[in-house]
């Protein structure tokens, strides 16, 4: 689903696919996205051979689109982020890199925002965290890349 789509597409999918995890958290909806569908597209980000680097963003950006509606879904699995997409991995394919930091964005779920108001419900992180000692080394990575 992820192949060559445009923007327009990718925001489509997300909005259909985030309307479908709310619908059945809401309503116990019949057309469900199971566990066993996440698991997977966990494994398949995760796997550290065999598996093409589309297929590896693919898997992130489902991933990530579900997580807009779920936050859980990324929040119990930083480590796997921070070791694949902001790894070896992240740094081999920087497309890979950018969707895994759209990923972890997901973990603070979606604030509706209000004029003059301050969230006073948002977690800060210590500047010492991982995910920023891992943002940086891979932006200090020299590159020609646009991504």
């Amino acid at each position: 689903l992820t192949y060559g789509s445009t923007l327009a597409e990718l925001t489509s999918l997300e909005q259909l696919l985030s309307t479908i995890v709310t619908d059945s958290m809401a309503h116990a909806s019949e057309i469900t996205i199971s566990d066993e569908v996440v698991e997977k597209l966990w494994q398949v980000y995760s796997h550290h051979k065999d598996i093409p680097n589309p297929q590896r963003r693919g898997a992130i950006i489902i991933l990530g689109m579900l997580a807009k509606a779920k936050p859980d879904i990324m929040a119990q699995k930083i480590k796997t982020i921070l070791k694949i997409g902001l790894g070896k991995h992240g740094k081999a394919d920087l497309a890979l890199a950018r969707y895994s930091c759209i990923a972890l964005q997901r973990i603070a779920g979606e604030k509706k925002k209000q004029k003059g108001v301050i969230a006073q419900d948002t977690v800060r992180l210590p500047m010492d965290h991982p995910i920023f000692i891992k943002l940086r080394q891979l932006i200090d990575l020299p590159t020609k890349s646009k991504n």
